[in-house]
């Protein structure tokens, strides 16, 4: 028998999403070749941790926008 894989603590996110932006998820994912939604999180999360990608920007209204923790 093999050994019992020791997974690290993860969590689910869940959002909503209007017919438009699931058909922009899509998209990109189909034209970036990406097979799963986490994985362009991910990617998506990369971009934000970059301090030099300065062309992420959120698309939220300012006055909502909270404060980012650290992520290194």
């Amino acid at each position: 028998m093999g050994r019992k894989r020791k997974y690290t603590k993860s969590y689910v996110i869940s959002i909503r999403v209007s017919e438009e932006e699931f058909k922009d998820l899509n998209l990109i994912m189909e034209t970036m070749q990406i097979k799963r939604v986490s994985d362009m999180m991910r990617q998506a999360l990369g971009c934000f941790r970059d301090s030099s990608a300065s062309y992420c920007r959120p698309v939220i209204k300012r006055g909502r926008l909270q404060p980012l923790r650290n992520f290194a």
